[in-house]
């Protein structure tokens, strides 16, 4: 009894694991989450590079400091530089940067618009 108890609850999870909708509900779970994690990670650079360039802009960075600065903070929290050329980060991050304040830290974008800025541009 114990035996056909193990056999038939081993039989079960095998049937789980190899169950094709299972697997692609599998995948597709790995997919949106490829794509939300890749998308955050644009965002993330967006309004590095907003916050760059105002500095830049009110001169209290140099230019070559920024470029400099910029591939470097994103390694340090494990991002890579070559995300600094994607054409998506590059327009959010100028259409983001004439939403800063003064201070290059307050945005006049309200939380609608700064998720419409996410969804429609990266």
């Amino acid at each position: 009894m114990q035996r056909l108890s193990s056999t038939i609850t081993l039989a079960m999870l095998m049937l789980l694991i190899a169950s094709p909708s299972k697997a692609e509900d599998i995948d597709l779970k790995i997919k949106l989450a490829r794509k939300r994690l890749a998308t955050s990670i644009r965002a993330y650079v967006t309004a590095t590079v907003a916050f760059s360039n105002c500095q830049v802009e009110h001169n209290r960075i140099s230019e070559k400091m920024a470029k400099e600065a910029l591939p470097q903070a994103l390694l340090e929290v494990g991002i890579s530089p070559e995300v600094l050329s994607d054409p998506q980060v590059a327009k959010a991050a100028s259409m983001l940067r004439a939403k800063l304040d003064f201070d290059c830290r307050a945005t006049k974008l309200s939380d609608a618009e700064a998720l419409k800025l996410i969804k429609d541009e990266l």
